[in-house]
């Protein structure tokens, strides 16, 4: 029986990573509340929907230093209720001086730049956005509307060349 339940499960995971992924409309993200991190000419673009705290978004993390060539726009989204500190961390980072180095900073080193005392991410119309458009954490979404959640995002972040991969097969720059 146990035997069974895992074989079960393996097959759900398996068709979920064939499953049709989601499309967003990419015109309508609100760039306003996000900050982009270019590598190389920046000929890629990708949107990332995460929370600093989730583990599959610091996995994830890793494999972004890797890409060449790519705009990674970022929606920065804490859930207090299972992160109680990530808000915090959001306002840190969001109000720094460079947004991109204390990003970097923090997956890197775990170092943080001093909390914020009269500045507050948008987080709270992150979430607002992304809850009205179905968008639900962690979410790459790529140019062409590709949009990977939850499960997906882990398949499609599992490797640096398999997110690679996508980039190429999702980007308008074809």
């Amino acid at each position: 029986m146990k035997l069974l339940k895992m074989a079960i499960a393996i097959c759900l995971f398996s068709l979920n990573a064939w499953a049709e992924p989601f499309i967003s409309d990419v015109k309508s993200l609100p760039m306003d509340l996000s900050f982009e991190r270019v590598k190389g000419d920046g000929s890629r673009h990708m949107y990332i929907f995460c929370d600093l705290d989730c583990p599959h978004c610091q996995r994830a993390e890793m494999f972004f230093h890797a890409l060449e060539n790519v705009t990674i726009h970022m929606f920065v989204m804490p859930v207090p209720s299972y992160h109680p500190d990530a808000p915090r961390k959001t306002d840190a980072i969001w109000c720094s001086a460079d947004k991109i180095k204390a990003w970097q900073n923090w997956f890197d080193r775990r170092e943080l730049p001093e909390d914020a005392k009269d500045c507050q991410a948008p987080s709270s119309e992150v979430t607002a956005y992304a809850n009205a458009h179905g968008i639900y954490l962690p979410a790459v979404i790529f140019e062409d509307g590709t949009t990977f959640h939850a499960e997906d995002f882990i398949y499609a972040t599992r490797t640096s060349d398999k997110l690679s991969s996508l980039l190429d097969e999702h980007s308008l720059a074809k």
